[in-house]
């Protein structure tokens, strides 16, 4: 019974190959399908190998996980609002100094033109393609110079409220278009505003600690500057519990678009 409950998750998770589909290491996908499907032939070691693989390495067990803070009761109560769009990033791993933490980043915007009631999965699927295309290129996902700098776009009749913490202006101003052109939304620099520290983002060698539940622990650098990759993009729709996973660049998550 193990079998076919298992590899019929695997068919759904690259269900971007063809229906068609044959055993064969032609790509990468199509290998790595090879890989976690298992055969009848197999003995209980790689069995286990393949479902460590496709479970936990690849994480489809993580795909149905959701994290929610607060009190339940008030997320499970229905909204009635406009679908919310959340970009990601996050810093590469192996940019990180010895001892620090990584840096993220959200980008979000609400899609006015629809509901709850009135998007669609057609209309996630068509977004999520969009996204795709402009935040993932060549098998990378698009690179952003987090700053001390604030960009603020503030256009609420088009659902955004943007506070972009960049290194420049003109990198802001790139990635702002971007996101306003995931709605066909106009730029207008009437509508950015600019704020600027006097206070120095200088990485310091040996950072300072404090004492934090009885453990010393470094303090953080202010608005370090550092590059953020996009990582994935999903819309939380008000009246669900789980959010629609746009696209991935991970691979992690199964997405509407891979």
């Amino acid at each position: 019974m193990y079998y076919p409950q298992h590899n019929a998750a695997v068919a759904l998770y690259f269900k971007d190959l063809p229906s068609d589909w044959k055993p064969n290491i032609a790509t990468a996908r199509s290998s790595l399908r090879v890989a976690c499907t298992i055969t009848p032939d197999d003995n209980e070691l790689l069995i286990a190998m393949r479902h460590r693989l496709f479970w936990d390495l690849l994480g489809y067990g993580k795909t149905d996980l959701f994290l929610y803070q607060g009190s339940i009761d008030a997320i499970t109560q229905p909204i009635t609002g406009h679908p919310k769009v959340v970009l990601r990033f996050s810093q590469d791993k192996a940019s990180i100094p010895p001892g620090g933490k990584m840096v993220d980043m959200e980008c979000s915007f609400r899609l006015m033109q629809y509901t709850e009631a009135t998007y669609t999965k057609a209309l996630a699927t068509t977004l999520a393609t969009e996204i795709k295309s402009a935040f993932f290129v060549e098998n990378q996902g698009y690179v952003f110079t987090k700053g001390k700098n604030i960009y603020n776009y503030l256009d609420t009749a088009n659902g955004y409220r943007l506070l972009i913490r960049g290194n420049d202006q003109t990198s802001a101003t790139t990635l702002i278009e971007m996101l306003l052109q995931l709605t066909g939304t106009t730029f207008d620099e009437n509508k950015l505003s600019v704020s600027t520290p006097m206070k120095p983002n200088t990485i310091t060698t040996t950072p300072q600690q404090h004492m934090v539940y009885g453990t010393e622990v470094n303090l953080p650098n202010y608005r370090p500057t550092t590059n953020v990759r996009f990582r994935d993009a999903f819309v939380k729709i008000p009246g669900l519990l789980k959010n629609i996973v746009l696209f991935d660049a991970t691979g992690v998550r199964s997405a509407l678009v891979h």
